[in-house]
């Protein structure tokens, strides 16, 4: 292995990538060019064999020769001396010539990562399976077979697929020099040799006769067979038991993995894995148009979409609903668009189904409706799998279900006005996405989106956090102003959307302490936040469809005449079943501007959860119950109780005793209560109360022998943090989303003082065990990031992460910190001296979907076990569409 910083001429090593039986693959930075490269490295020992040099030149002078999109670059090669490790003592180190390959630093992640998660869905399939047919069409047209084709060396790219790795390949005819200036062809490998994969490997390689294209093309179809079932095509439990399935065997039939695939991808992919070499494909580019061929038909309009395999009969129909009912409907359409004028109008009712092995997301913390393109001919939504959620978008033309890369944890998305962009909420930002395979741009700082709005002259609207009032920004990018400020009672402005003038928006007003007031509303407002207006009193969300608005009234959705900032006449029922959320006051409806409208029913689940006990390796060792909207979890200093909030609706803190485990209500403010912190004794818990508008930080013994006690109370936010080990004082923070501080008060009574404050948001402050040191997440840092600085604070501070961080957590011990990103759980080694911090190497734990804008999440004294809230959430097996929903309102 070699150590980061090595030169190799201009380059340096900086982190290992992996390795295998020809050579060491390394990241690198061209210091020349300062762009980061894939460095693959022939160790000494490998050096020294003729033979392995000899394929490894040769893998050089292939790759050469090969200038395609989906072929890794070869940028350059090279030879250096470089010291042996670990030299006899007393004796100058030795060194020995070490041969290099510069080339294309591919980001993303390896096929083979990829299917460890299970199949991927058809189109992407298709999509991979042209890429690669075009790559390997290429090389064998430069007489080059590849003879590795295997998950393992197929690349998966932002820009599409990369084939790597062609230190096995065979070349013919091509005029490559050999070693020793000549073009003839030298056999590296004698007749008889295997070379290759075993599972992906041809029976003429097997059994040691000569391979050609042909035999890419046998793995190419066991590629394309294990991408559609997430199954090898062949497999043993030995060397000898595989080798007698590629030879003797045909592979399981793809129907009865995947009953839902189509049969011309089962035709395509059995060709390939003849035993015959001459009854295969008999080449990649014959391939690459049959798959075309296939993808083209799926896109056509009017064309139902390919099946998708799900797991469970229920699924399977869903996926059927995407295939047939929406290409019916497209047709219904155009029927309506024909029929005689005198024919009165009719309604038709489909579905929109989420992709294989998903579930769309429709209430909670994350997720949101179905939501139609403004043209009428997409549907996006946020689904969640194994991969986490993500968007999705669904053409409702031809039933196709395409996954947006670069979204994860994405939440409550929106259309852009022309129907090509959308707008989405992730990892603290406000974000957008081209529908072109553009990556995502962040636009702005949103640490808990609540909705946005994309206008017509490019303007994006939205709230950036839970209690805060509606901004706005260009979408091209710049800073963000302020539409709207919080006044009383009022705690939250959120689901902006407007009007068709592209002057004003809507949005929903509502207070936190009364969930359900009656005084909740929808307002009318100027894009300068002029002549606000209230415009009529609802639960959750409205919008203007036409001159209509359109809101929620007694469980039905509604439309009322809108004339200017006025109501006209009377209500009229428009739907009947309209999904309601109200943890987050929004109705669950979509509507495109030629009147075609989504909405779910009731949902699957009510989105309740249990308390897990997890260990370091992420494995649940227990659960906690019943289930219940858990929130905030604390556990106490001897870890034999926990303090939860629970929001039934209105938000309580409840202790739970582990051992009896039996559960009591705590906290009886008349308003919401969250956030509970245990006192270094266990012998108080203090939290957050919001009641007449006023959040207050409150104290009261864990035994209820007493009443609670004000600490302080503000207009704005206010959360506990931590309490110093002798007692004395409270750190908390006061603010959330774009700005805030960390504040300290004597618990015995006082003013408070600011302990860390900026012009963003510092917060989760957090004590080590001796008082000494305060870890702090500052969101000014490029992402939230997590520091650590002395206690009081000197100046000094240590950055801990790289990365988003939501939460952090001492061990007892005061030499470990661990901390919350959006990839997991991650442990810090570090050490602290009277005025410096040494910050160790950085391991990652385990994953974890959690709610951390509640403190979902809890950690025991020793950093052994885990106390984890799953996020809550909803979901729908499918969103209902429906067409000509307005006619009630028609004269």
């Amino acid at each position: 292995m070699i150590e980061r910083g090595t030169r190799l001429g201009p380059y340096e090593i900086e982190t290992p990538l992996g390795a295998g039986g020809m050579g060491e693959v390394y990241k690198g930075r061209d210091t020349r060019l300062d762009r980061s490269v894939a460095i693959k490295i022939l160790p000494a020992h490998l050096s020294s064999n003729p033979e392995f040099k000899l394929r490894f030149e040769r893998e050089a002078r292939t790759i050469s020769g090969l200038n395609h999109p989906n072929i890794c670059v070869l940028h350059d090669v090279g030879e250096v001396e470089l010291a042996i490790p670990n030299p006899t003592a007393g004796q100058t180190a030795a060194t020995s010539a070490t041969s290099y390959l510069v080339m294309e630093l591919c980001d993303g992640e390896t096929l083979a990562d990829r299917l460890v998660r299970g199949p991927l869905p058809i189109d992407q399939v298709l999509r991979y399976g042209i890429e690669i047919a075009d790559a390997l069409d290429r090389a064998h047209r430069s007489g080059i077979t590849h003879r590795d084709l295997k998950p393992g060396n197929i690349m998966l790219t932002k820009v599409g697929v990369k084939l790597l790795d062609f230190g096995l390949a065979k070349t013919k005819g091509n005029g490559i020099p050999e070693p020793d200036g000549s073009t003839e062809l030298k056999p590296v490998t004698q007749e008889g040799m295997i070379v290759g994969t075993f599972q992906y490997m041809a029976p003429e390689q097997i059994e040691g006769r000569e391979a050609d294209h042909r035999s890419d093309i046998f793995a190419f179809g066991a590629l394309l067979y294990e991408m559609v079932t997430g199954k090898r095509a062949f497999d043993g439990s030995s060397r000898a038991s595989l080798i007698a399935a590629i030879l003797e065997r045909e592979p399981q039939p793809i129907a009865e993995i995947a009953p839902l695939s189509p049969p011309a991808l089962d035709r395509v992919i059995r060709s390939c894995l003849a035993k015959d070499p001459d009854e295969r494909w008999q080449s990649a580019h014959d391939l690459r148009r049959e798959l075309l061929w296939m993808r083209d038909g799926l896109s056509s309009p009017g064309q139902a979409a390919p099946a998708i395999a799900h797991k469970g009969h229920s699924r399977e129909r869903l996926a059927w609903v995407a295939a047939v009912a929406l290409p019916l409907l497209v047709a219904a359409l155009m029927w309506l668009a024909l029929r005689p004028s005198d024919a009165p109008p009719v309604r038709l009712v489909s579905a929109i189904a989420p992709p294989a092995g998903a579930e769309i997301v429709v209430t909670g913390d994350a997720g949101g409706p179905v939501i139609l393109s403004p043209d009428g001919r997409l549907a996006a939504f946020v689904a969640t799998s194994d991969d986490g959620p993500m968007l999705y978008v669904q053409s409702l033309e031809t039933g196709i279900t395409t996954r947006l890369n670069g979204t994860e944890r994405a939440m409550f998305p929106f259309w852009s006005p022309d129907s090509r962009s959308l707008g989405f909420f992730a990892e603290g930002k406000l974000a957008v996405t081209d529908l072109n395979g553009a990556p995502p741009r962040a636009l702005a700082d949103a640490a808990d989106g609540r909705g946005g709005a994309w206008g017509s002259d490019g303007t994006i609207v939205y709230t950036p956090y839970t209690q805060a009032g509606i901004m706005r920004v260009p979408a091209s990018g710049g800073s963000p102003v302020t539409i709207t400020t919080l006044q009383a009672p009022y705690t939250t402005h959120r689901w902006p959307s407007f009007h068709p003038d592209g002057k004003h928006i809507l949005y929903v007003a509502a207070m936190h302490s009364i969930p359900e007031s009656p005084d909740t509303a929808i307002f009318m407002t100027a894009l300068d936040g002029s002549g606000t207006q209230k415009l009529v009193a609802s639960p959750g969300n409205g919008l203007v469809w036409r001159d209509w608005l359109l809101y929620l009234k007694t469980n039905k959705l509604v439309a009322q005449r809108l004339s200017g900032a006025a109501l006209e006449g009377e209500p009229i029922v428009v739907w009947e079943d309209v999904l309601y959320d109200g943890g987050t006051w929004r109705a669950i409806f979509s509507i495109s501007d030629g009147g075609l409208f989504s909405t779910h029913g009731r949902s699957n689940s009510d989105g309740n959860t249990v308390i897990s006990w997890l260990d370091r390796k992420g494995d649940r060792i227990g659960e906690i119950g019943p289930p219940a909207y858990y929130r905030d979890v604390a556990l106490s200093p001897d870890e034999s109780m926990i303090a939860v909030s629970i929001g039934d609706p209105l938000t309580t803190i409840h202790l739970h005793d582990i051992e009896r485990g039996s559960r009591t209500r705590f906290s009886f403010l008349p308003g919401a209560t969250a956030d509970p912190h245990w006192t270094p004794d266990g012998r108080n818990i203090i939290f957050t109360t919001l009641g007449d508008a006023k959040f207050q930080l409150v104290i009261k013994p864990a035994d209820g022998s007493a009443p609670e006690r004000v600490l302080y109370e503000s207009d704005i936010l206010l959360r506990p943090s931590a309490v110093t080990p002798d007692s004395r004082y409270l750190l908390f923070e006061r603010g959330s989303g774009l700005a805030g501080d960390i504040m300290r008060i004597p618990l015995a009574g006082g003013e408070p003082e600011t302990v860390i404050g900026g012009p963003m948001q510092q917060y989760e402050g957090k004590l080590s065990p001796d008082g000494k040191w305060l870890a702090y997440i500052d969101s000014n840092s490029s992402g939230r990031n997590l520091f650590i600085t002395s206690y009081p604070p000197s100046g000094a501070r240590w950055q801990i992460s790289n990365e988003t961080v939501y939460a952090s957590f001492w061990n007892q011990n005061g030499k470990e910190l661990l901390y919350v990103s959006p990839y997991g759980i991650r442990s810090v080694n570090i050490e602290t001296s009277e005025k410096t911090v040494r910050v160790g190497q950085v391991t990652s734990l385990f994953a974890v979907n959690v709610n951390t804008n509640d403190r979902g999440i809890a950690m025991s004294r020793d950093g052994s076990r885990f106390l984890v809230v799953p996020i809550r959430q909803s979901t729908s097996g499918a969103a209902t569409l429906i067409t000509n929903f307005d006619l009630p309102l028609r004269d």
